[in-house]
């Protein structure tokens, strides 16, 4: 299954992603989120590709879950170039906080 993680984890960043096949991306996120269910850096990841891809609802949620698992990187987060156009949102900033609240 490590390997299956892997290869697919992989390449939803450094194939799909990059050629902005995001569908292609989000299915190879959600094989490895089956293997690791409680990682908090794949709904991370995906909530980038769906704010890439337009989808600003769905990376918010993604965000969300990612907090919920316990992703503490807030200064990656507020950096990240994929969430541009949703950094402003009332709910990214509550995430923010809440994050840089647990350190």
């Amino acid at each position: 299954l490590n390997q299956v993680f892997a290869q697919t984890y992989e390449a939803a960043l450094f194939t799909y992603e990059r050629a902005k096949k995001y569908g292609l991306a989000q299915l190879n996120f959600e094989i490895a989120n089956e293997i690791y269910p409680k990682s908090p850096r794949i709904p991370f990841d995906r909530a980038r590709v769906y704010a890439l891809s337009g989808q600003n609802k769905k990376a918010l949620e993604y965000l969300e879950k990612a907090v919920g698992f316990g992703f503490k990187n807030w200064q990656e987060m507020e950096s990240e170039k994929g969430f541009e156009k949703i950094r402003q949102e009332e709910k990214f900033q509550k995430l923010l906080a809440q994050i840089k609240e647990n350190k």
